[in-house]
């Protein structure tokens, strides 16, 4: 399987926090919860759904 690099270069600055600050929280977790990714990727708390949720990040 091959990643498919073509939506990368639209990411944002905030989206690359936010990846990060997955990859981060699964060293600790199965499933990272959205203020352990706000926390490590210091988003603002207004935005902090817009980045998360598009990317379908939340098992809700």
């Amino acid at each position: 399987m091959k990643l498919d690099v073509t939506c990368m270069r639209y990411l944002t600055k905030d989206d690359y926090r936010v990846l990060t600050a997955v990859e981060m929280g699964m060293r600790n977790h199965e499933m990272v919860p959205i203020p352990l990714i706000v926390q490590i990727a210091q988003l603002r708390h207004a935005g902090e759904y817009g980045v998360v949720c598009p990317y379908v990040l939340l098992h809700v």
